[in-house]
């Protein structure tokens, strides 16, 4: 009887200090999100439009496609001879009185195998390769909410292949400067990446993957970030 209270204390001691083991390494994940800052706005939603390069001649996108959204003056699929996709977001303020913010914008490229990354975010349904010359990878834009951090505003560049010349466009216009951009990176990286040079290194997301062809071929390559407060970039970089 002694032996045997003796083992289950032994066995006791082991699980406890097992568990002190666990719950010390929980902390030591990395650093701490900064306290939430919900003054100003964030953008609130996307949604994307799609149309044919030929339709009625459209140049720029249709300010009065979704009531309540604005257009950012980028084609997402910029040099690939196919459909025109544009971007429009939602404004609102930053604590939520008016829907979630977004929390993160990533991409989700099908070619590759990939899937979002939790059932609750959102994957828009037009493949930014839509329509292109050379049928490129499959790639979708995805969003999750969070309360916070939120996105303060997006960026998109594109580097156009004939003469390297680059754009940047921020929507609101007024991030520009404000807010460091968070460049949405490839999230299959074999190591080799044929990225133009910039600010959004080292492994950016093209969204026309797969849409040239050799050398005798070259489409444009087009990036998407988003711009978060200056503490939520530090600690992104810091994980």
């Amino acid at each position: 009887m002694k032996d045997r209270l003796g083992i289950e204390t032994l066995l006791l001691s082991l699980v406890v200090g097992l568990g002190l083991l666990v719950h010390g390494c929980d902390g030591d994940d990395g650093p701490s999100l900064p306290p939430p800052n919900l003054a100003g706005t964030a953008i609130l939603d996307l949604k994307l439009l799609e149309a044919p390069a030929d339709l009625l001649n459209l140049t720029a996108p249709p300010a009065d496609a979704y009531p309540g959204y604005t257009p950012v003056y980028m084609d997402l699929n910029e040099g690939t001879g196919g459909n025109y996709v544009w971007l429009y977001y939602k404004l609102g303020p930053a604590d939520g009185s008016e829907g979630t913010p977004l929390g993160e914008i990533y991409t989700v490229d099908e070619t590759d195998g990939e899937k979002p990354k939790s059932k609750d975010d959102t994957v828009l349904p037009n493949n930014l390769n839509s329509g292109s010359v050379v049928e490129g990878n499959r790639i979708f834009l995805a969003f999750k909410s969070s309360d916070w951090p939120v996105v303060r505003g997006i960026a998109v560049a594109n580097i156009d292949s004939s003469d390297n010349s680059t754009m940047i466009q921020y929507a609101p216009p007024n991030v520009e400067g404000k807010y460091p951009v968070v460049w949405v990176q490839e999230r299959k990286n074999d190591g080799w990446s044929t990225s133009m040079p910039g600010p959004w290194e080292p492994s950016p997301q093209d969204l026309n993957e797969g849409t040239s062809f050799a050398l005798f071929y070259v489409t444009d390559y087009n990036y998407i970030g988003y711009c978060v407060d200056q503490e939520v970039y530090d600690w992104l970089q810091e994980r």
